[in-house]
């Protein structure tokens, strides 16, 4: 009986993904209440009291000093960068997107809330734990983590209008704090080591470079070998390890929303299928931590009419 139960169950999930490209917003939002509501059934049984003003938890996000206001922002070597900077800008200024639930092309809509619930979940966020937020906008993601887990959350964007705005919106006494800079330029070193639980850049690591030189996929372009790919600069393997660095034991780094614009800066098309596993081989080989790339078609409830994207889940385990 158990067998034939568990053959009906993969058929409504197998019917269930055909369905996705009939989906709705509605339907989304749908799904992302009730996803909420078990998040709160979840929340009484973690044992932590909400953040207090002044706690160790909120020190531990507002004590974390940022590098010089607008660090490495505006140093633009290429037209691409200059580019994605001013496509940002007027998401966030002229298009009014921070006032409604995100920067992207057309308004993020149902789509970024529905996000910020998963991810939350997956990892089991829980009160009084900690995220480091790359590309962090207009403090969108960085609420919702307080909002609906009780996490803190210390966002870093190259956007000044939108640190502002996310300050300005922080709710009182909530542990986030915002720093304006560019973290190709600057990097994340000044962060500190294995203090956070989560570290995540949802649509953002794609806009950096894939190798040294290397935007978009070119026959003839020369590539980093793997075992030199950790040594890059400037580029998404390089700030991948970086907030790896800032992650405690059992913590993870979430990079989202990679393959979009059609791949067209994919590290699996740009520079090859194996990047993301070399640009933590050592760790993987070490066992110091494990990869995933998943599919966010079942994942994030995309249509498959959309670029097929997909999330790298790093875990540290030691």
């Amino acid at each position: 009986v158990r067998a034939g139960g568990d053959e009906a169950v993969q058929q409504i999930v197998a019917d269930g993904t055909e369905r996705l490209r009939e989906l709705t917003s509605e339907d989304r939002a749908a799904f992302l209440a009730q996803l909420l509501s078990s998040v709160r059934v979840r929340r009484p049984a973690v044992g932590k009291q909400p953040y207090v003003a002044g706690s160790e938890e909120v020190g531990a996000i507002e004590g974390i000093a940022c590098p010089s206001h607008g660090a490495g922002v505006g140093d633009w070597s290429t037209d691409i960068e200059r580019h994605h900077y001013g496509r940002h800008h007027h998401w966030a200024t002229d298009m009014g997107f921070c006032h409604s639930t995100g920067l992207w092309t057309s308004g993020c809509g149902v789509m970024c809330p529905l996000r910020a619930a998963v991810v939350g979940s997956a990892v089991g966020l829980a009160p009084g734990q900690r995220v480091l937020d790359i590309g962090s906008a207009c403090g969108h993601f960085a609420r919702w983590f307080f909002e609906w887990f009780g996490a803190g959350t210390l966002g870093v964007d190259f956007l000044e209008e939108a640190v502002a705005f996310a300050s300005s919106s922080r709710p009182s006494g909530a542990p986030m704090k915002f720093c304006w800079l560019d973290i190709a330029a600057g990097g994340l070193t000044w962060l500190p080591e294995r203090h956070f639980d989560l570290a995540t850049a949802i649509s953002v690591l794609h806009y950096l470079r894939t190798d040294e030189d290397l935007w978009e996929w070119a026959p003839n372009a020369t590539r980093t070998t793997c075992a030199a790919l950790a040594s890059t600069s400037h580029t998404q393997c390089r700030v991948a390890r970086e907030m790896f660095r800032t992650v405690r034991v059992g913590g993870r780094v979430w990079i989202s929303h990679n393959g979009s614009y059609k791949g067209k800066w994919d590290p699996r098309k740009v520079w090859g299928r194996g990047y993301w596993r070399c640009c933590f081989r050592e760790e993987l080989t070490s066992m110091e931590a494990d990869l995933q790339e998943v599919s966010e078609l079942e994942l994030f409830l995309h249509s498959p009419d959309w670029d097929p994207s997909y999330s790298v889940i790093v875990r540290r385990l030691a």
